[in-house]
């Protein structure tokens, strides 16, 4: 088996494993994708007031570490196309107008103010971050709350400056 991730990688992803958090691997894939990245972590989108849909935001511990100014600005992933509700989806293009194609795959930018990351680097719990659309619209929120690892590294940092 080949690994492009590394030991690191493969020692969690066993971890995984063993919790029962992994499918079984495909008889066809000639390599084992990484998927773990220890520079960031990853939380999902809670709602929408539109239609039900959710989006991934990764996080990067390094914002956190050294807070910029002006915060980070971050990209959503596409929207999950298993999860969105389809009906909801319909009415919602009959009283917009917007094009399906478009709110199918689209993706948000976000940007995560200073005062944020640091409530979210002290280990404040469910910190929200709110995205408004460019018209001004409330479209998602994104409750985070920075996991062990990464307040660790945070704490470990602090430490040495």
């Amino acid at each position: 088996m080949k690994l492009s991730c590394g030991r690191r990688s493969f020692l969690n992803l066993a971890s995984f494993a063993a919790a029962g958090l992994v499918v079984a691997r495909p008889a066809f894939a000639d390599d084992l994708v990484c998927l773990l990245h220890t520079d960031e972590f990853v939380t999902e989108s809670g709602d929408s007031p539109f239609f039900l849909h959710y989006h991934t935001v990764a996080i990067p511990v390094a914002a956190l570490i050294a807070l910029p100014a002006d915060g980070v600005r971050v990209v959503t992933t596409p929207v999950d196309q298993g999860s969105y509700d389809l009906e909801g989806f319909n009415q919602f293009i009959e009283k917009s107008g917007l094009d399906p194609g478009s709110l199918k795959t689209h993706h948000h930018e976000i940007l995560v103010s200073q005062n944020e990351l640091a409530r979210i680097a002290k280990g404040e719990a469910n910190v929200e971050i709110r995205v408004i659309s460019p018209g001004g619209n409330y479209v998602h929120n994104f409750l985070v709350t920075a996991p062990p690892s990464a307040l660790v590294k945070v704490r470990k940092q602090l430490v040495k400056t």
